[in-house]
Order: C-alpha cells, then sequence, then structure tokens
C-alpha cells in the first residue's frame, strides 16, 4: 500500500491476482479515492507494455522483497562481502610487506 502524499490525492494498493502473478511481487495495482472511496485505476503488469512489465519483474528482485528475511540475509551478506575482501586483502599485503622490511 502507498499513502498519499499530498491531500487528496489517491492511495495505491499492489496485490497479487491468481493466475497472473509474477514470478515475485504483486502482478496489479488499485488506485483508491481516500474521499470517496471509488477506483480511478487499475494496473495489471501482464497487460502493461514491456518496460512496465520488465519493472515489475525486476524490482522486487533489486530490492529484495521477494523472499523474505532469508534473502534479506543473503543480500547483506553478499553485500559486504567485497569490503571484506578488501581488508582480508590489505591485511595479508600488509603482513607480507612488513615480513620484507
Amino acid at each position: 500500500m502507498r499513502l498519499p502524499t499530498q491531500p487528496g490525492a489517491p492511495f495505491e494498493v499492489d496485490g497479487v491476482v491468481p493466475g497472473h502473478a509474477l514470478p515475485w511481487g504483486p502482478g496489479a495495482a488499485v488506485q483508491v479515492d481516500p474521499s470517496t472511496g471509488r477506483v480511478l485505476a487499475v494496473r495489471r503488469a501482464w497487460q502493461a507494455a514491456w518496460p512496465a512489465q520488465w519493472e515489475a519483474l525486476v524490482g522486487p528482485l533489486h530490492f529484495g522483497t521477494f523472499g523474505g528475511w532469508p534473502v534479506r540475509v543473503l543480500y547483506v551478506v553478499v553485500g559486504l562481502t567485497p569490503g571484506l575482501l578488501a581488508l582480508t586483502g590489505f591485511a595479508l599485503w600488509y603482513r607480507r610487506r612488513a615480513k620484507r622490511v
């Protein structure tokens, strides 16, 4: 659910439509007028142009919102790996350099 950022603006609710769900993430969104509750627009990812389909498919993969906490933990570990490799590489280099001097 995305709440409005300005008074009177619609809010948006994402959801999954059975039979049309993407591999991960919502496949549809509905915009609703907050004062009347009337549906203003319905977006279906599988009926959109290919750039919108691509965004709907890759967005959850990019943000890690598709697999729950195990995927987020994996993202953290993978994200910290380059820094850890840099630190251990520097430590190995420094130790070797100190032995030569």
